[in-house]
């Protein structure tokens, strides 16, 4: 998942964000030009959407757009910031519980864990797909079986069978109070997927010396 140009970056937000320029960002664009390449029009679910940075990254030309993301605030940021563009729009809704049927290719990043019910989001995410065609999931994350590593970024953090809560560091200095994660080894997220009724699912780990993320991409 290394084949991407980076010239892009100027243009996105939160560019001082390190994990976000080496990893996320460059990762999303190239699985998103890769697939949309062959199919020319992407129906994307952006499960999880945050304040929509994705439509900064993602070149959206030929393709429908729906973000979703549980908190109020994060919707109306991104609804203020890219009002306007054609084929874009965000709902606030939990998404464990997506009922769009037509989507052709879904996002979810930096969610799962988040999330208790893991094999609910593979469940709803699988129905959100179109069934009619070849259609494609990508779940980037933390790498749970780092969970050592992760552990680390706290400040004396309590730890309650696969959940942590505490004080967290991010690696480029902010402080995320009482920040709450759910550890979901990768073994998990694999038999959650297979048991939604995904297929072709593949899993690449990133050991870079900032952040571990895991990235399972699948196909419907």
């Amino acid at each position: 998942m290394s084949k991407y140009s980076p010239d892009w970056i100027s243009n996105i937000e939160s560019k001082q964000d390190t994990t976000r320029i080496k990893i996320i960002y460059p990762t999303i664009k190239y699985f998103f030009d890769d697939i949309n390449e062959m199919r020319g029009e992407t129906r994307i679910l952006d499960a999880g959407c945050g304040n929509g940075v994705f439509v900064d990254v993602l070149n959206l030309k030929d393709s429908d757009y729906l973000g979703i993301d549980l908190c109020p605030n994060n919707i109306n940021h991104a609804r203020q910031k890219h009002s306007g563009k054609p084929n874009t729009r965000f709902e606030q809704g939990d998404i464990t519980d997506v009922h769009s049927t037509d989507r052709s290719l879904i996002l979810s990043v930096m969610t799962w864990h988040h999330i208790q019910d893991l094999r609910r989001l593979c469940h709803s995410s699988y129905s959100s797909l179109d069934s009619k065609e070849s259609s494609d999931l990508l779940l980037l994350g933390v790498n749970s079986d780092s969970i050592d590593y992760w552990i680390s970024k706290y400040n004396k953090p309590t730890i309650c069978d696969n959940q942590i809560v505490g004080n967290m560091t991010l690696s480029n200095g902010t402080i995320l109070s009482n920040h709450s994660m759910y550890f979901h080894n990768n073994n998990k997220v694999m038999h959650s997927l297979k048991d939604a009724g995904f297929s072709d699912i593949e899993i690449n780990i990133t050991n870079d010396q900032h952040e571990r993320f895991a990235i399972f991409t699948a196909k419907k």
